[in-house]
Formats: structure tokens, C-alpha cells, sequence
């Protein structure tokens, strides 16, 4: 079934993407990051059957955001923290459905998962500058 839809999502052939892009939100890049972490949680260490796109219930409120997305990654750390080498090296033992996870060393996808996080939190951080800096001047 993973493999399956994995091939479904790379064959999709509806609307491309705009030839320019709108520039994504703060709001935007933490329900990116809420959302990936709390579904790679449940196709690893769930029940392997939830759709990951409903799994994060997304807020206007920041601070209600960055509250959920932090117990988020304290599951996710936990978890990690129970793991064995052995099943670090398992291809396969993450089957989250939108990526390489099921063809991957979970090893692998942890440190993919750990490149997202950085990327999007440096780009989170960059946008508060630039909005700091435009006020203040």
C-alpha cells in the first residue's frame, strides 16, 4: 500500500506549480514542520494509518502553535530515544507514505528529518529578522 501511494503522488499530472512561487509564511514553514514530524511520529511509531495531512490542527494563535509543534518533536525525541541500533539500520521501519522512508535506513530518514527542521527553522528565523529590521527603521 505505501509503495503504492508513493507511486501515485510521483505520477501525479494535475497543475504545476505557478512560474513564481508566493513566498511562504512563518505560519506557513511551523505547520510545515508540525505536520511532517506528526506524520513521520505516526507512520514509525503509531498506528501507520492516519493520513499525515490531518493530523496537525493548525492555529492562528503562535504561541499555541509553537506549544503543539513542541510536544510534537518531545514525542518524536522520546520515541527516538527507545530505539535500537539495529532498528536504526532497518530499511523500511519508518513507512510514511510522501518520501523514501519505506526504501530508506530509518537512520537515514532520521537525518533528512533533521536537514528539514534546520532548513525550515534558519528560514523561520530569518523572516523574524527582516521583519524586525522593517519596523525599525
Amino acid at each position: 500500500m505505501t509503495v503504492g501511494r508513493v507511486e501515485e503522488v510521483l505520477a501525479f499530472t494535475g497543475e504545476p506549480e505557478p512560474d513564481v512561487v508566493p513566498i511562504t509564511t512563518i505560519a506557513w514553514r511551523l505547520g510545515h514542520l508540525h505536520s511532517d514530524f506528526a506524520g513521520r511520529w505516526e507512520w514509525t511509531f503509531g498506528e501507520r494509518r492516519q493520513d499525515p495531512h490531518l493530523l496537525v490542527d493548525f492555529t492562528p494563535s503562535a504561541p499555541l502553535a509553537l506549544d503543539r509543534f513542541r510536544e510534537t518533536l518531545d514525542r518524536h525525541r522520546a520515541s527516538l530515544d527507545t530505539l535500537t541500533e539495529e532498528q536504526l539500520d532497518t530499511v523500511g521501519f519508518s513507512r510514511y507514505p510522501y518520501g523514501s522512508d519505506p526504501d530508506d535506513a530509518y537512520i537515514s530518514v532520521l537525518a533528512n528529518a533533521n536537514l528539514e527542521l534546520i532548513h525550515h527553522l534558519a528560514e523561520i528565523a530569518l523572516l523574524r529578522d527582516l521583519w524586525r529590521a522593517r519596523r525599525s527603521q
